[in-house]
């Protein structure tokens, strides 16, 4: 009987130490991803697009579903890239093949991977079960955004 009590505090304990010492994400004007004032490294604008749109959802999504929320993935990729109309047509349609999604996904785990502690990773990675939604279990609290247009799409619920 103890053991779910043990299990249970050890939980308790863990998100005291992630809300009040560690993990706060923040987003810079430029876009720029920082992971407690380190830089994450992402290869390229397509991870960061990805993880960008998982931080700011409150929702989350399946990485198939992504196709519902275009206008908002154009939203952050105008804003990352500073594409014209045109480009970012373009851009967008990686992010409909599946395939393409979790590649981006495994480097956006390798980036994170570079500068969070494996103690608490699982708070920061897009995660989801096979088929179904997606999100960052992080708390919302933690996130810092000094970008304005990706504040702003931070408030929709999506």
């Amino acid at each position: 009987m103890q053991e779910p009590l043990t299990q249970t505090i050890l939980e308790d304990e863990l998100q005291m130490l992630l809300k009040n010492t560690h993990g706060r994400v923040k987003v810079d004007k430029d876009c720029n991803v920082y992971f407690n004032n380190v830089l994450v490294p992402f290869s390229g604008h397509q991870s960061k697009i990805l993880y960008l749109f998982y931080l700011l959802s409150k929702k989350g999504a399946a990485f198939h579903e992504l196709v519902k929320h275009e206008d908002i993935l154009k939203k952050i990729i105008q804003e990352v890239t500073k594409k014209d109309s045109y480009g970012v047509e373009e851009a967008v349609k990686p992010y409909f093949k599946k395939k393409r999604v979790h590649d981006m996904n495994s480097k956006i785990n390798s980036a994170l991977e570079e500068v969070i502690p494996k103690d608490y990773i699982s708070y920061y990675r897009i995660t989801g079960k096979k088929e179904n939604t997606k999100r960052i279990q992080l708390l919302k609290s933690r996130i810092v955004i000094e970008n304005d247009v990706l504040d702003k799409i931070g408030k929709i619920k999506f």
